[in-house]
């Protein structure tokens, strides 16, 4: 079980919270209301909190039971962080002699990158794993376990299947369905994260008028925010490399000197987006470093910068305009193919070790540019309307 809870509700004040909140009303799936008493006589707040504080309770019951196994394994003498315990099953269970990539455990247990990449840095100086490097490509390295790793498989087996005979106990006594419940639930957040439910829920109260959104080109006093604003969604998903530092730290001097462009978003005269177009040929153009704050997400503000990108790179003679990302970013992927952009191969060496998808959108044809044909740039039609205001999408 990963040490971060996957939800995080923060409750300032009562007088903020839902009426049933505000009086300790906990209630029951029958609507009635159930005790908060915890047998001390002591209130239990986050019971009382209901909904709200269904994330803290997650992870509070989360760290119960990883701290009630860590004892455990302290009382047998064996030495090993429960938090490592998703990666190091995955690697447990692969035939001796093969391993898998930080990429592929990524996907496979579906935390990011960086967290995956954490444990495995923890769990090779503990002695339980090793890297190998691929004699073919110095970049590919797997992980698998090392000796210790292996005499602690053998040893953890029983320990496990007593605690699936622990686990299986309690959840009948609760009489609870409880992985069933949770499989639905993690498929509910994966057609739709609580991040985006609540800020939509927030966007409906307070709405910001379309006319307030501008793009603009780069500006030095914007360069900040565009360092912030991509090291946020980097850093949340997976880890900084140097080209990222590189390219953050002097946007002007690698995008904008060497014929490229930085747009900046701003709602209300604040930036909460950008996104670069970076020169890789006279007739070919990268989008790069697209990150939209996630105050503001799903107002449509990714894909106006997007429109602002492939116009600029049709005004400079781009015949398509291609991009690097990660099919986790599934959001980021939807909206490049709304856009039409289309998957293409892979290139040996990517410029990020992140890159697991290249996707390409063609602009215009060779014979457009050499009969100076008008290009075509996609606006899909869910977007139009926001665009044109009350024209309408057109015909």
């Amino acid at each position: 079980m990963p040490r971060r809870s996957q939800a995080k509700i923060a409750a300032n004040s009562t007088t903020a919270l839902p009426n049933n909140v505000r009086h300790h009303t906990g209630h029951g799936r029958n609507g009635k209301a159930q005790s908060q008493d915890d047998g001390t006589g002591a209130v239990d707040h986050l019971r009382s909190l209901g909904r709200v504080g269904l994330g803290s309770r997650l992870r509070r019951l989360s760290e119960r039971l990883m701290g009630d196994v860590s004892r455990v394994y302290k009382a047998v003498g064996i030495e090993f962080n429960p938090t490592w315990f998703p990666l190091f099953s995955l690697i447990a269970m692969l035939p001796d002699g093969s391993g898998i990539t930080v990429m592929d455990a990524s996907k496979q247990l579906k935390l990011t990158h960086g967290a995956v990449s954490q444990f495995a840095k923890e769990m090779m100086r503990a002695g339980l794993i090793q890297m190998r490097v691929h004699a073919g490509d110095a970049r590919r390295r797997t992980m698998q376990l090392g000796m210790q790793g292996r005499v602690l498989r053998m040893r953890l087996r029983p320990l496990w299947d007593s605690l699936n005979v622990a686990v299986d106990q309690i959840l009948t006594e609760a009489k609870v369905d409880l992985l069933g419940a949770v499989t639905r639930i993690e498929d509910a957040l994966d057609r739709e994260s609580s991040e985006s439910r609540i800020l939509r829920e927030l966007r409906a109260r307070r709405p910001h008028p379309e006319q307030s959104l501008v793009i603009v080109g780069y500006q030095p006093r914007y360069r900040k925010e565009f360092e912030r604003l991509n090291l946020e969604w980097i850093g949340r998903h997976f880890w900084v490399e140097e080209e990222d530092q590189r390219v953050l730290s002097d946007p002007k001097r690698h995008i904008v000197s060497a014929g490229g462009e930085v747009f900046f978003a701003l709602l209300d005269g604040k930036v909460v987006g950008t996104c670069a177009l970076k020169k890789l040929t006279a007739t070919r153009y990268e989008l790069a470093k697209m990150a939209v704050d996630e105050t503001v997400r799903g107002q449509g503000i990714g894909a106006r910068l997007l429109m602002a990108a492939a116009e600029k790179a049709r005004e400079r003679g781009a015949l398509d305009l291609v991009l690097e990302t990660h099919s986790s970013l599934a959001s980021a992927v939807r909206l490049y193919l709304n856009f039409g952009f289309e998957k293409v191969p892979l290139p040996k060496q990517p410029d990020h070790e992140r890159t697991d998808t290249v996707m390409r959108l063609r602009l215009r044809s060779s014979f457009d540019r050499e009969h100076s044909s008008p290009a075509y740039v996609p606006t899909p039609r869910k977007y139009a309307t926001s665009l044109l205001g009350n024209r309408g999408a057109g015909s």
